[in-house]
């Protein structure tokens, strides 16, 4: 599965996917300030999955026509190890997301 980090991403997340992931980040593709809507147009071709934590994102770009989905995770990510349990669960669960929709990884109390 092709994984497309968006730039609210640390890069360093990339670092917990299994090696069954090929992932980059935005800035590895200089896709680096490209809005939203622009950015999903952009991965469809080349990617699976784009991964934010930009919970905004969801209401702010439609997915319609479209064959990639949009994984956003919520929580607090303050350091690069905070990425870790999401991307596990992402894992987990990313062979079972609908293409074209919004997936929302909830933060686990």
């Amino acid at each position: 599965m092709k994984v497309l980090l968006d730039e609210c991403v640390d890069p360093k997340a990339a670092t917990f996917f299994s090696t069954e992931f090929e992932v980059r980040h935005v800035t590895d593709l200089g896709w680096l300030g490209v809005k939203n809507g622009e950015l999903v147009k952009l991965a469809e071709d080349d990617f699976d999955v784009l991964l934010t934590i930009d919970g905004n994102m969801r209401h702010q770009t439609s997915l319609k026509n479209l064959s990639l989905c949009v994984v956003v995770a919520e929580g607090h990510f303050r350091s690069t190890e905070d990425y870790r349990e999401p991307i596990r669960r992402f894992e987990v669960e990313g062979m079972l997301l609908a293409k074209g929709e919004f997936h929302v990884l909830s933060e686990r109390v």
